[in-house]
């Protein structure tokens, strides 16, 4: 299926936990809550103590190819509070967050800026964050 998504158990809890929390503050933050709540309930579940490598999860490393200009960038999806642009580390409710979370390598998706522009971006690649490549002797 183009759409589908794959969620582990951690990343589908905590994001249904984000969901709930955002809708419990009544604001913009709803319609981002009511598209997490849409993103776990459709995802296929990834088996307890699966280690998929092909899917982007919480606190990934994402490299994104963007179809309008042919570059690459890679970033570090995360929860909303450790999020730092300026370091690579975006949210899971930036737009381009919300458009990638459980998607497959090579996996294309359209995103709305916040600039108002749509954007077509490939997923080109996912990685274990550092840390864990670290810990696994991987890196």
């Amino acid at each position: 299926m183009k759409d589908q998504r794959y969620l582990s158990q951690d990343d589908a809890a905590i994001l249904y936990r984000l969901a709930e929390h955002l809708l419990r503050l009544d604001g913009a933050e709803s319609e981002a809550a009511d598209e997490l709540s849409d993103i776990v309930a459709g995802a296929s579940r990834v088996p307890p103590g699966s280690k998929r490598k092909d899917i982007v999860q919480l606190g990934t490393v994402v490299t994104l190819s963007f179809f309008s200009t042919g570059q690459e960038s890679s970033v570090t999806l995360v929860h909303p509070s450790e999020a730092n642009a300026a370091a690579g580390r975006i949210s899971v409710l930036t737009p381009i967050g919300l458009a990638i979370i459980g998607r497959k390598i090579n996996a294309c998706v359209e995103v709305d800026l916040p600039t108002g522009r749509q954007e077509k971006i490939r997923i080109a690649d996912v990685r274990a964050p550092e840390a864990e490549a670290v810990a696994t002797g991987t890196s």
